[in-house]
C-alpha cells in the first residue's frame, strides 16, 4: 500500500509540471484521516507540508512555489 501511495504522490508531483509556466506546483496529499490509521495520516500530512515549506524556502522547484492540496 505504501509503495502505491508513493507512486501516486510522484505522479501528482510530475503532473504539476504539465501546467502553464510560472504557475504554482500543486501536490495532493491523501491519507487516512479517521480510524485506526489516523495518526499515520496526520504524520504524513505534516511531513509533506514540512517538505514543501523547505523546498519553497530554498527557491521552490525550478523557481515555482509548491502548494499542498488536501
Amino acid at each position: 500500500m505504501r509503495s502505491a501511495f508513493l507512486k501516486g504522490v510522484a505522479a501528482l508531483f510530475f503532473l504539476g509540471f504539465a501546467g502553464a509556466a510560472e504557475a504554482d506546483v500543486t501536490i495532493g496529499v491523501a491519507g487516512p484521516i479517521t480510524g485506526a490509521n489516523a495518526s499515520f495520516g496526520a504524520q504524513l500530512t505534516q511531513g509533506v507540508a514540512q517538505a514543501a515549506e523547505d523546498f519553497n524556502r530554498s527557491g521552490g522547484i525550478l523557481g515555482q512555489r509548491i502548494v499542498i492540496q488536501q
